[in-house]
């Protein structure tokens, strides 16, 4: 529950970003879910790989891949130029 509330709240700024941008507030909420949901299964996938069967550690590395895939989405999305300054040139 607590995952789904961090997410609530990652994709309404994830929004507020691309619409100061000039960009598809849609598209970068439908990227921002999938690459959470990659990053939680990836961390998934490693804890299981090298510690079977540790849920606590699946948890909170699975969440922590997860922000991480966040925060380098975002810093992606900082680094874009802005739409509005590609339509005055």
């Amino acid at each position: 529950m607590l995952e789904i509330i961090a997410l609530y709240f990652i994709l309404k700024e994830t929004g507020k970003l691309a619409h100061e941008k000039g960009y598809s507030a849609l598209r970068w909420k439908v990227n921002m879910v999938l690459a959470w949901i990659f990053g939680e299964f990836t961390g998934v996938f490693l804890v299981q790989m090298f510690y079977p069967g540790q849920l606590w550690m699946m948890l909170v590395i699975g969440l922590s891949m997860a922000y991480l895939s966040y925060l380098l989405l975002k810093q992606y999305w900082l680094n874009l130029p802005d739409k509005h300054e590609e339509d005055d040139q």
